[in-house]
């Protein structure tokens, strides 16, 4: 089995945007990173109109979830092709930590991202991965996956963040 770590937080808590620092700092170090994490996107006004994926080595986005009046879940409509994409960033690249970005209510229900979450964490000599977490879904997604080796429960003090990062270093040497 492959090692996971979480990092959980309300939803409105930035889970991707300390993951793609972690992201960065591990890079820094010379560990090749890779994955893909949810990122809000806005329209020309500033509104909220749904969600990007974010390739975590580049930065590249593609969309995942737009404001719909037809919506499958919370008032979005969510492109498949969005999770197909998401699901080849995380096996593209041979990588030491895959980012699995906006774990929710739909990998809870064992859909969405879920199959490259569980796929990867299942895999005998897989890289580390780190999923970011809903913190109403952990308790469904982490009954159906080994026990994370580390959790960073977020708001977290940078001290907190440094430490974890310093953690899944040592995992990928572990």
């Amino acid at each position: 089995m492959g090692q996971w770590c979480a990092i959980v937080g309300r939803s409105k808590l930035e889970k991707d945007r300390v993951a793609l620092g972690i992201a960065e700092a591990l890079s820094a170090r010379g560990i090749r990173v890779g994955g893909f994490v949810q990122l809000r996107a806005y329209d020309a006004d500033g509104e909220l109109e749904g969600w990007d994926l974010c390739r975590v080595r580049d930065g590249v986005r593609k969309p995942l979830a737009r404001r719909s009046s037809d919506p499958d879940l919370c008032s979005y409509r969510f492109d498949d092709q969005g999770f197909a994409v998401a699901g080849a960033w995380s096996r593209g690249e041979p990588t030491e930590v895959v980012f699995i970005g906006g774990v929710g209510k739909l990998e809870a229900a064992e859909r969405g991202h879920w199959p490259v979450l569980a796929e990867l964490v299942n895999e005998e000599r897989g890289p580390v991965v780190v999923a970011c977490i809903r913190d109403t879904s952990l308790a469904t997604v982490a009954l159906k996956l080994p026990d994370p080796a580390l959790a960073l429960e977020l708001p977290a003090e940078a001290d907190a963040v440094r430490e974890f990062t310093d953690a899944v270093a040592a995992l990928t040497t572990a």
